[in-house]
């Protein structure tokens, strides 16, 4: 696990609150989190949020521009958006499987998550591989006087508290499969997450020979040919 031991500072609009930002980790690839504390500037006291893990990469807290409330995005031990409000010294959150996808914005009332953009998958056709054709759900809000507070006291039972929320269903809507223009597989000398793309696509042959793969590996490799598992076999179905 890589660890860096530099700290940032997110300030409210009126300097009054911040944030900081410590322990910064990458316990996988493109996984970045950290530790955070929220400061009273007024009074000098530090508020820490343990054990909380926030998602460092998407974003280091976001602001309402009353600067009553932060927004941020957390990995461990739940995955969910984190409100603090820090006027009353109390939290919120709402709870998501994948949090890593989503964006998050704050507003003196609310907040609004969005599916990302840049993490549609297949958004552009190929003529290699079948693809489907996926759109975006529509924001959702949530409303701070539609959510249960809780003081930051509370934070010790944070992980208890977030495991038994419920998990908001938020995902991609799937339209189905683009008609695939290209042809279809003549060999198994193309790699094998193509040949799984064309099998659930509903090519015939291509669930054939997929299948056989499947019957014979225990843990396959889906970025080597098809032809190590079968050899080279050429198309019979039409």
């Amino acid at each position: 696990m890589g660890w860096k031991s530099n700290i940032e500072e997110n300030y409210s609009p009126d300097r009054k609150s911040k944030l900081t930002f410590y322990e910064f980790e990458e316990p996988s690839m493109m996984m970045n989190i950290c530790r955070f504390s929220i400061t009273d500037m007024i009074v000098d006291h530090k508020y820490e949020f343990l054990p909380i893990w926030a998602i460092d990469r998407l974003s280091k807290g976001k602001w309402s521009q009353n600067s009553r409330y932060v927004l941020l995005a957390t990995a461990f031990p739940v995955c969910c958006f984190l409100i603090c409000d820090c006027v009353n010294m109390a939290f919120t959150f709402v709870r998501f499987q994948n949090c890593w996808v989503l964006n998050g914005e704050i507003f003196d009332d609310r907040f609004t998550i969005e599916y990302k953009d840049d993490q549609i998958p297949e958004r552009i056709e190929h003529d290699k591989y079948p693809t489907k054709l996926f759109s975006k759900p529509d924001n959702l809000t949530f409303r701070f006087c539609d959510l249960r507070w809780l003081s930051f006291q509370d934070v010790a039972n944070f992980e208890r508290l977030g495991k038994a929320s419920i998990i908001v269903d938020f995902e991609l809507i799937d339209n189905g499969w683009r008609k695939f223009k290209g042809e279809l597989p003549a060999t198994t000398e193309l790699i094998v997450w193509e040949l799984q793309k064309f099998a659930e696509y509903g090519d015939e042959q291509s669930k054939i020979w997929y299948n056989k793969i499947q019957s014979q590996a225990r843990n396959i490799n889906h970025w080597v040919k098809a032809s190590k598992y079968l050899g080279v076999l050429k198309r019979k179905l039409p």
